[in-house]
């Protein structure tokens, strides 16, 4: 949602109860000063992309109560299917939402 700014983020958030958003490091403390606004968003899950591997100008903050941040590397291992077994889709379940202008 580069294009249609944070609110727009707010919005998707909250009409469709997201609990888990990826976005780029760099916007990460954009939704935690947004957090309060979107009740259901638990979990923010950053990439790298797009940001230089000595870049240590981006500071991920510390994650307000209740929150959780953590870089894709870190979400990728906590991928344990002993403890966490894949759970399939069911018919009703969302893949996608996109919003467009």
């Amino acid at each position: 949602y580069a294009t249609l700014g944070i609110d727009a983020v707010v919005e998707a958030v909250n009409d469709n109860l997201i609990p888990v958003i990826v976005c780029n490091k760099a916007n990460v403390g954009k939704l935690v000063d947004k957090i309060k606004e979107m009740k259901t968003l638990k979990t923010i899950v950053y990439t790298n992309d797009l940001v230089a591997p000595n870049d240590t100008s981006i500071e991920v903050p510390k994650p307000p109560r209740g929150i959780t941040i953590m870089s894709f590397d870190e979400f990728v291992a906590t991928g344990d299917i002993a403890k966490y077994p894949p759970t399939p889709p069911k018919p009703d379940t969302t893949a996608v939402i996109m919003y467009t202008s």
